[in-house]
C-alpha cells in the first residue's frame, strides 16, 4: 500500500507459535518470502528493520453475546478481533464509532420520543426494534449491540475463511488452491469484488449525517 513520502506499507502473515520472536525480523521475512515474485523481495530487503512490527494475530472464534455491559461499550478489536485478510479491522471500528455516536446522540435528542433503536436503519446493517424511549445508558447501548453484532460476526467469519485458505501447507492442496484462484481470476474477474458486495455496501444509519448536511446547507 503506497503511503506519503515514498513509503510503502507491506504486511505478511505466516503460521508460527504465538509469541515467536526472531533476532533479525527482516532477515526472517526475506527467508520466508524472498523467493516470491518481484517487487516483494526488493521491498523486504529495503525495509528499515526499526520499522518492522511483528504481532500475533487474534480472531474471535465465538462472537461476544453483546458489545456492551452496563454503561461500557466495546468497539473495534475489543469487540470483534479479526484476521487482516479482508482489511476490515479498522473499517469495522469506524462503523462501530458511527453507530455508537448515532445511538447515543439520537437518544439524547429524543428523550421522550422514539427509542434510539428504532432509528437504526442502515443498508447492510441490522435494524433493532422500536419501542418506548430508553431510560438508561444500558438500554441505549442495547441498540448499538443489536445493530453491530450480526454484521461484524459475518465479517469476522469471512476474513477467517480466507485466512484458512492462506494457511494451507500441503503441496497438493496449495497447488489446487492456486490453480483454482488463477482460473477464477481469468474466467470470472469480478468474482472477488462481488464477494465483497455485502461488506462494502454498508451505509450509516438514517439520520447519522443530518448534522453534517445542516452545516453544509448553512455554509459552516
Amino acid at each position: 500500500m503506497p503511503l506519503a513520502d515514498d513509503l510503502v506499507y507491506v504486511y505478511a502473515t505466516d503460521v508460527l507459535p504465538a509469541g515467536t520472536v526472531f533476532g533479525d525480523e527482516r532477515e526472517e521475512l526475506v527467508r520466508r518470502f524472498g523467493d516470491w515474485h518481484e517487487p516483494i523481495p526488493a521491498l523486504l530487503r529495503a525495509a528499515d528493520p526499526g520499522m518492522i512490527i511483528r504481532n500475533d494475530v487474534y480472531s474471535f472464534d465465538t462472537p461476544l453475546p453483546a458489545f456492551h455491559r452496563g454503561k461500557v461499550a466495546l468497539v473495534g478489536d475489543a469487540a470483534h478481533a479479526m484476521t487482516p485478510n479482508l482489511g476490515q479491522g479498522a473499517c469495522q471500528a469506524i462503523e462501530d464509532a458511527i453507530v455508537l455516536a448515532h445511538v447515543v446522540g439520537h437518544a439524547q435528542r429524543n428523550k421522550g420520543g422514539d427509542a434510539a433503536a428504532g432509528a437504526l436503519r442502515a443498508t447492510g446493517g441490522a435494524e433493532a426494534p422500536g419501542g418506548p424511549a430508553p431510560r438508561s445508558a444500558g438500554e441505549h447501548l442495547d441498540a448499538y449491540s443489536a445493530a453491530r453484532l450480526g454484521r461484524t460476526s459475518k465479517v469476522v467469519r469471512q476474513s477467517m475463511s480466507i485466512c484458512r485458505m492462506t494457511k494451507v501447507r500441503n503441496p497438493v492442496a496449495v497447488r489446487l488452491r492456486d490453480l483454482g484462484m488463477s482460473l477464477a481470476a481469468r474466467t470470472m474477474p469480478d468474482m472477488m469484488l462481488r464477494s465483497m458486495d455485502e461488506v462494502l455496501s454498508w451505509r450509516p444509519p438514517v439520520g447519522a449525517t443530518d448534522g453534517d448536511e445542516r452545516h453544509r446547507a448553512e455554509g459552516r
